[in-house]
């Protein structure tokens, strides 16, 4: 079993790994957003708004969620956009 301070330390970087991957994409124009609709990116930068700014609103199943579902369906096409910028 997981001890609370123990789940509090990986919430924490889970919550910061999806800031990131928020932040990353508000940067981005949207007209190469728009290169990529497989992907919610309204849903991401909203999501790093409200971790930033509404944290109470979202409990750890959610961040989970987050994490483990919907940043891995992510990766291929983050993978596919660096493919072809040649990163």
């Amino acid at each position: 079993m997981c001890s609370t301070k123990i789940a509090i330390c990986i919430a924490a970087r889970w919550n910061a790994a999806v800031q990131i991957v928020s932040e990353a994409a508000k940067a981005l124009p949207p007209d190469y957003l728009a290169k990529y609709p497989n992907a919610p990116w309204t849903s991401i930068v909203g999501i790093g708004n409200i971790l930033r700014h509404e944290y109470q609103r979202l409990d750890d199943k959610q961040l989970w969620e987050i994490a483990t579902v919907h940043l891995p369906q992510l990766q291929p096409i983050v993978a596919q956009m660096l493919t072809e910028l040649g990163a």
